[in-house]
């Protein structure tokens, strides 16, 4: 697999993640919980690319913590 394929792939699913979460943002409490749960994902891809040397914002990454995100309004 190359790198720019692996790259493109996690750029592409962080980028639905989020996608995601903003359209969890609805509000009645599923929607809440389901934007809880993506924002601990994104909290969790943030954590594994510091871990493992990755510019969180090449593979686009918010620079805020993805739980510190979701817990705002």
């Amino acid at each position: 697999m190359s790198a720019d394929l692996l790259k493109d792939w996690s750029t592409e699913l962080v980028r639905l993640i989020d996608e995601d979460k903003s359209d969890a943002a609805a509000g009645d409490d599923f929607a809440k919980g389901r934007k809880f749960g993506l924002g601990e994902a994104l909290s969790l891809l943030q954590q594994e690319a510091r871990a493992f040397g990755i510019d969180a914002a090449s593979i686009g990454l918010p620079p805020e913590d993805g739980m510190t995100i979701a817990l705002k309004a």
